[in-house]
This record gives C-alpha cells, structure tokens and sequence, in this order.
C-alpha cells in the first residue's frame, strides 16, 4: 500500500512540475519577443503567398462581345459599376462574390441563378408546348456546359457570350431595373437612372461569369465552383470538401490549445498546499472596477 501511495505521490509531483514549467515558459518575458516573429513570419509569409496566387490567377476584366464581335457588356461599364455599387451602399444589402453585408442576399449567387434561367428561357423557346422530361433535362444540360465553357478570348481580350447568353443578358437587366429602379418594391436603394441600373447588370453578370466559367487547365471555375448553383452545375469539388473538413479541425485544435494553455497559466502560481495562487487576471478586473484605459477602448 505505501509503494502505491509513494508512487501516486511521485506522478503528482511530476506533473505539478510539468504543468508549472510549461506555464512559466509561456509566461516569461524574455521569450515573447519569439512569439511575436513566429506570428508575423505566419501572417506575412501567408499574405504574401496569397497575394502571389491572387495576381497571376485573377480572372479577365475585358468587354463581353456577342458571336458577331459587337460589343455588349464593356470593360468600362463593369467598373464603373463598381463604384456605384459603393457609392448605393450594395454592401450593406447583400454582398459581391461573398464580400459584404451578411444581411442580404449574395449578388453573384442571384445574378448567376438569374442568368441560367434566362438562358434556359431562350432555348425553351424551341421546344413544344408541352415538352418531355428528356427535353428539358437536355435545355438544363446544354445550359451548364455553355456556362461552364470558357469563352474568353486572350488574343482579342474579349469574353465571347453566344445567342442564348446574350438573351440572358437582357434578361437580367429587366430583372434588376424592376429590382431597383421600381420605387414600389422595398428592401433595396432605388436607383432613378436606368443607365447605372443596365451597368449594375453588367458588373453582376462579370461576377457570375467568372463563378461558373472553368478556370483555365482546370475542371473547376474562378471561384473554385462558388457559389452552389446546380443549373450552372457549380457543385462542390472534392477539395473543397477537403479543405472545409480540415479547416473546421484546425479551428478546433486551436481552441483547445488555447484552453489548455490558459488552464495552465491561470494556476501557474499555485501554492504547494493546493490553494489557488493569484490569476492572470487582475483585482479589478475581479471586482468589477473599470479603468480609464478600458473606457478609451471600449469607444
């Protein structure tokens, strides 16, 4: 009995010191200076990873030309729509390739949904008035390839719409002229001139162009078959699956180092007897007592 009790007393003293030197460690001063380069090297060495990857993979910025090379949807348009979509506040109603208010609805995933009918509007337009199932499902299917299909012209740069895209266009800017230049309909800022509403339409159908359309040497689009539109036949790809997965593990792995640091140093003074020593935090903030400084941030 004494031998299990000796050898219970030991691991608990070899664990009270594992715990106690690993929080002094965290906890001394002169290593914090370490700390903060591991941090920066992480975030400017993933910056600048990301920033190389965002420049030589953009997609076009070009004019959009029908078969014939007529010009639809100009460059310039789909910039200076960018700033109306600023200048209205769009932001604050819905968001743009997932960047904006998380209140409304995302303008590509609309506009890239809105598309795909129109297109599907103009072939219908061939089939009988009472079509099969296997008609329709050929209407949908020859929709997702033309949309899938990278029509994008380096040598003109231009990006070449067909018939039934060109048809979807005009569409569209039906949809957003009754969306914003309506005064009746509510939940979105009116828009008077009808001109700034079709170069609205214009920047909206770049972003749904550049969702759908296959990056170059690649079976997926620009934003990596975002957003879920299956009539564009935007589907998940396995990497994405992938990476979700592994991202909501490493979220995971980082609360719990978080939390098993923090149940570290919050005991670190400890007394031997088994009473707790002083927190991290300190008497004011126990006792409720708020400091100038605290006032300062907190505006």
């Amino acid at each position: 009995m004494a031998s299990v009790n000796a050898f219970v007393s030991e691991k608990e003293v070899l664990d009270k010191n594992s715990v106690t030197n690993t929080a002094a460690f965290l906890s001394n001063k002169n290593y914090w200076a370490c700390y903060f380069l591991i941090v920066v090297a992480i975030c400017v060495g993933g910056i600048g990873y990301f920033g190389e990857v965002a420049h030589y993979e953009v997609p076009p910025l070009c004019d959009f030309v029908d078969p014939s090379g007529n010009v639809i949807i100009p460059a310039e348009n789909i910039k200076q729509c960018e700033e109306i979509f600023h200048l209205r506040g769009l932001m604050s109603y819905g968001s743009f390739l997932g960047d904006g208010s998380e209140r409304g609805p995302d303008f590509t995933a609309e506009e890239l949904h809105q598309f795909a009918l129109g297109m599907i509007k103009h072939y219908s337009k061939n089939l009988p008035s009472n079509p099969k199932a296997h008609e329709i499902e050929a209407v949908r299917c020859r929709t997702r390839i033309e949309l899938r299909n990278n029509a994008y012209n380096a040598t003109d740069n231009v990006i070449v719409l067909n018939t039934a895209q060109v048809a979807a266009y005009k569409i569209t800017v039906k949809y957003y002229l009754k969306e914003f230049a309506d005064p009746k309909l509510y939940g979105r800022p009116y828009i008077a001139k009808h001109s700034q509403v079709r170069d609205l339409a214009s920047f909206f159908v770049w972003g749904a162009w550049l969702s759908a359309a296959g990056r170059p040497g690649e079976l997926y689009s620009y934003t990596h078959n975002w957003p879920h539109e299956p009539l564009a036949g935007n589907q998940p790809t396995p990497a994405v699956i992938l990476w979700s997965t592994l991202s909501v593990g490493v979220l995971f792995m980082g609360l719990m180092i978080t939390l098993y640091i923090w149940g570290q140093l919050k005991h670190e003074n400890d007394a031997d007897d088994g009473t707790q020593g002083q927190p991290l935090t300190t008497q004011d903030l126990e006792t409720g007592v708020i400091r100038p400084t605290q006032q300062s941030c907190y505006k």
